[in-house]
């Protein structure tokens, strides 16, 4: 066992209550001190190492001795949460992570991420802002600030923050896809639109929401022809999910000369990782 002995503390009410039973959510009961341990060693279950848990009226404390065998840190963990679904369970991790350093880029990177996923857009707003005012040129962590504004509607404000990882990495794919999306949901450039979505489906091909935006994006600029053949693309890609669907009434609209504006995609396909 590793001499790498960590500690975290997390105040009572940061503490996730949906994972606990919802007859053990009320502080300082003993169900709830019960329950607060048992969620908190299952999240390390399956990992080498050792946790033990502490809860008192105030305060949650983790303490986590890894295997020195595992070569897996704390972000590791909360990570390979994220990524199997256990998202309450990666971002709980991550939320005592930060309690130890406020400013750690890449948990600041992941939690807001996850947030985002999990449509706490205010709360990832605010931790991928911290996350690229510390590293400016952090550009996965532009595009997801980029994501978590647009998912707010903040279409001005995401374009901007968009602009930004593109001149950074001019061929970033999530970057072009969603900037070409806060175009087409502003509606003032559908020309800037279409430069950027024809970005993003050059490097992933089959990306299927990326090519039902650029068929929103031409039809929206009068390219008719060249919107129905993104939208061809995109059901193509996958027959017989949403996305398809909605690219059969746009296609059918346009065809009948009655294109309603945007049908709505998917805004976001970047990854929880570290960087």
């Amino acid at each position: 066992m590793s001499t790498d002995i960590q500690t975290f503390t997390l105040p009572l009410d940061r503490f996730d209550p949906d994972l606990l039973p919802s007859d053990a959510r009320t502080p300082g009961s003993p169900a709830f001190r019960q329950s607060v341990n048992e969620a908190l060693l299952a999240t390390f279950q399956g990992f080498k190492g050792c946790a033990s848990v502490t809860v008192d009226d105030r305060q949650v404390a983790v303490t986590w001795s890894p295997d020195s065998s595992a070569g897996e840190t704390l972000l590791d963990i909360a990570i390979s949460h994220l990524r199997r679904g256990r998202t309450a369970h990666g971002v709980q991790l991550l939320e005592f992570l930060l309690t130890r350093d406020p400013d750690d880029v890449n948990v600041l990177y992941n939690l807001g991420l996850a947030l985002s996923e999990a449509r706490r857009l205010a709360e990832a707003e605010d931790h991928l802002t911290r996350a690229v005012e510390l590293a400016p040129d952090f550009v996965n962590a532009l595009v997801a600030l980029g994501v978590a504004q647009l998912r707010q509607q903040n279409n001005e404000t995401a374009i901007e923050t968009l602009e930004r990882a593109v001149a950074l990495d001019p061929a970033h794919p999530w970057a072009n896809r969603n900037l070409g999306i806060g175009h087409l949901k502003l509606g003032k450039h559908p020309d800037k639109a279409v430069e950027h979505l024809r970005k993003a489906v050059e490097s992933q091909p089959a990306d299927q929401g990326a090519w039902l935006a650029l068929g929103d994006a031409q039809s929206q600029g009068g390219q008719r022809n060249s919107a129905t053949d993104a939208y061809k693309r995109a059901i193509e890609i996958n027959p017989h999910n949403e996305l398809a669907e909605v690219a059969r009434k746009a296609s059918s609209q346009l065809a009948a000369h009655r294109p309603d504006g945007v049908s709505g995609v998917a805004e976001t396909g970047d990854a929880c990782s570290s960087v």
